[in-house]
């Protein structure tokens, strides 16, 4: 649930192929290893009485944030590959990678 939530909201508004192309990547490398926050944050939620579906919302801003900060943290570090598998630097290049990382992070904003 998550997930597809994730891959909406980065994709909502968003025209340029290029750029959904690259967001349906990154959805797809996260899709195995970004469930501990969501997971972690529905968890607190219910130990405290509330109701752990209206905060699928803030699970996804978390997953946003951090796929746009590990896309940067790429950049700094050069890191081509990562598990295993190519990143989104190694694939598609410097400008591509700064842009979709930005775009990840302001819509988690």
């Amino acid at each position: 649930m998550v997930n597809d939530k994730f891959l909406q909201v980065a994709k909502l508004a968003v025209t340029d192929t290029r750029l959904i192309s690259m967001i349906e990547e990154i959805a797809e490398y996260w899709r195995e290893r970004s469930l501990l926050r969501p997971t972690v944050t529905s968890l607190c939620c219910e130990a405290v009485g509330g109701n752990s579906l209206l905060i699928i919302d803030a699970g996804v801003v978390l997953n946003l944030f951090d796929a746009g900060l590990s896309i940067h943290d790429d950049i700094i570090d050069k890191t081509l590959m990562k598990r295993c598998n190519m990143t989104i630097l190694g694939t598609r290049g410097l400008e591509n990678t700064v842009l979709v990382g930005d775009l990840l992070i302001v819509k988690a904003w």
